[in-house]
């Protein structure tokens, strides 16, 4: 029977934690079980709970402080005693785990979505071990937990983790054998993700002259008041006190400034790109600007992605070059759906209301096919063709590596300025003398400014591309830098990223006597637990680096 605990107050939250939790757990180690040192109380009569962790060289003593404050605090209260085996690389576990016997079987297991494999695991069936499923139906542990419900684990990555499976539905026949989202079966709980930024190198930045600041947009009339909203721009005059000036691509003295807290949009970030190229600028300290094998953010910015759903079936939307469109009005009804000022249109919705394009309170932004070949030009060199459409040929810009697969080493040895990639990914320099160097800022996403963000110098191609400086005169106009707002609404597009999610499950072959106290632990770790996931080092120059658990993918 399951129990509801005492009240346990909050320690952190998780909406903050879910985004650092997996950060810098690095370095592949050997563990071995660890049934005893796990806090200074001894078992005594509580239940013991064997947990199987991804825990490696950096992240292990993470999860020794968790499982070690569990066993001395709420595990008494719960009754409840967890002994763990910590091995780098368990989060991705094979079916054998999850189709022991009872007596053998750890009843806590650390799962992670990459390369789905949760959904793979979730959606096996064993008819001897495991004819419901590997993984236990934690839904109504999570219905009768007070505590748990208090949880501030994001609904969507809680979502990530519910999925139902039908046994009886045929593939391919408009039926799905398993369904994720809202609504589902709970079938493990997420103890962190590891997300996607764009790292880059923060000392050659200065070094060639650019100002960088870390503020959020709604603090920077406060905190820089002649700084525009950009991820990266040029200024005439100085925007603040202690700017540096220094020589731009098109030979001018001005005043650049990157802020790490905002997304650069397109044509800011294949400027800053070029500035960093040597094929443009042949005094840039680094061969290239960028190395990226993720094109995800550009179509996500404008609300398009690989498949969208039309009201019957799902279309390939890569190639539509149709318009996306910000609604910028609240309450405006699509295809007898109603959206918010600041919404991005959905795909269905757009291609069943004939006369979106006319429509009053929707504004017109990139298409998906726009997204797909803006990235595409980023990565291939400028003799390739990125396409031919309408008789007009598209070349590439030629400003990030092509070898994709010494990206890392190119980044660590400052050949190229600024890669995409996850946080354990790039954890290399963070253990060097070096690790001042680097620093991360969100990825690429769609926004718009009152007169564009270019100009030309000569034919309209990339190489005769320029970014506008705030404070000089084109066409007669002085450029302000400011935000495009219709009917008071930022042109701006979706900002998000990717990532790995990890969580906990409960093989439904353990026992099932111990069922309640593996949720209990569960619980904690939602909860209480994710400022142990969560936790802070200096790195020694001044800065604090948050490092958690996860493992490198």
């Amino acid at each position: 029977m399951m129990s509801n605990k005492k009240s346990r107050a909050l320690s952190l939250s998780v909406g903050a934690g879910m985004l650092i939790s997996s950060a810098f757990g690095f370095a592949a180690c050997t563990g071995g079980s660890r049934g005893s040192n796990l806090g200074e109380h001894e078992k005594g009569d509580r239940v013991e709970v064997s947990f199987l962790c991804d825990a490696n060289a950096v992240s292990e003593q993470a999860w020794i402080d968790l499982i070690t404050a569990y066993n001395d605090g709420q595990g008494l209260e719960d009754g409840v005693y967890v002994s763990a085996r910590m091995q780098a690389g368990a989060s991705s576990p094979s079916a054998s785990i999850f189709t022991r016997g009872e007596d053998y079987a750890y009843n806590v297991v650390a799962v992670c979505d990459s390369q789905n494999a949760f959904q793979t695991l979730a959606i096996r069936r064993d008819s001897n071990h495991a004819p419901d499923g590997y993984f236990l139906d934690l839904t109504p542990y999570a219905e009768a937990d007070e505590d748990f419900q208090k949880n501030t684990i994001p609904e969507n990555v809680m979502n990530w983790w519910r999925m139902t499976y039908n046994q009886n539905a045929r593939q391919g026949a408009g039926q799905e054998k398993h369904v994720i989202g809202a609504g589902q079966t709970l079938l493990g709980v997420p103890y962190g993700t590891n997300p996607q930024f764009n790292w880059y190198n923060e000392r050659l930045f200065k070094e060639s002259g650019i100002n960088v600041i870390s503020c959020e947009e709604e603090r920077l009339s406060e905190e820089y008041p002649n700084v525009q909203p950009h991820g990266y721009a040029e200024y005439k005059e100085a925007p603040f006190d202690g700017a540096v000036q220094s020589e731009n691509l098109a030979g001018e003295q001005v005043y650049k400034v990157f802020n790490n807290r905002i997304g650069m949009n397109w044509e800011e970030q294949r400027y800053l790109f070029k500035c960093f190229t040597k094929e443009y600028n042949s005094s840039s300290p680094t061969n290239y600007g960028f190395a990226s094998e993720y094109w995800f953010n550009y179509g996500w910015s404008v609300g398009g992605d690989v498949m969208g759903f039309n009201g019957q079936d799902y279309d390939f939307t890569l190639m539509d070059d149709s318009a996306n469109y910000i609604v910028t009005k609240d309450g405006i009804v699509i295809n007898n759906n109603t959206y918010a000022a600041g919404e991005i249109v959905r795909y269905e919705d757009k291609v069943n209301q004939s006369n979106i394009a006319s429509m009053d309170g929707v504004y017109a932004i990139e298409s998906i096919y726009n997204a797909v070949k803006e990235y595409l030009s980023v990565q291939v060199p400028t003799a390739n063709t990125v396409d031919v459409k309408d008789g007009v040929t598209y070349k590439g810009y030629g400003v990030a590596t092509p070898e994709l697969g010494s990206a890392d080493n190119w980044f660590n040895t400052a050949q190229i300025v600024m890669v995409r990639g996850v946080t354990d990914g790039i954890h290399n320099r963070f253990e060097t003398s070096s690790a001042a160097d680097f620093d991360i800022c969100p990825a690429e996403t769609y926004r718009e400014y009152e007169g564009g963000s270019v100009y030309y110098d000569g034919e309209e191609t990339f190489a005769n591309e320029y970014l506008k400086v705030i404070g000089e005169t084109y066409d007669g106009e002085e450029y302000t830098g400011e935000l495009k707002v219709v009917d008071g609404t930022p042109i701006v597009g979706n900002t998000t990223t990717a990532g790995i999610s990890q969580g906990l499950v409960i093989p439904a072959c353990s026992d099932p006597d111990k069922y309640q106290a593996a949720w209990d632990f569960i619980s904690w770790v939602a909860t209480d637990g994710q400022q142990y996931i969560a936790y802070t080092i200096s790195r020694g120059d001044g800065h604090s680096v948050q490092r958690g658990i996860c493992r490198k993918r």
